[in-house]
């Protein structure tokens, strides 16, 4: 994501707002994509996770996908036993 002309790994927080596009499919496909590529190669990946996202949509899918993902990146850092 480019945010005032410099590159920064998409945050929880940043999913939903993405994820709530028309074409649900290639909008999610997209945002966990890369939300799992910024983790896997983040130096402190829990920063992705401080800020919690918020979705006030009417999309079913995205609260309980955001929380598997947020969820399965608490685990592996042994926050979550």
């Amino acid at each position: 994501m480019e945010a005032a002309g410099r590159w920064r790994p998409l945050r929880a927080c940043d999913l939903p707002a993405i994820m709530d596009e028309e074409d649900w499919f290639d909008a999610f496909r997209y945002a966990l994509i890369q939300f799992v590529a910024d983790w896997n190669n983040s130096d402190n990946p829990t920063l992705l996770m401080v800020d919690p996202p918020v979705y006030h949509g009417e999309d079913w899918r995205i609260p309980p996908t955001i929380a598997s993902m947020v969820h399965y990146g608490g685990e592996s850092l042994g926050h979550i036993q």
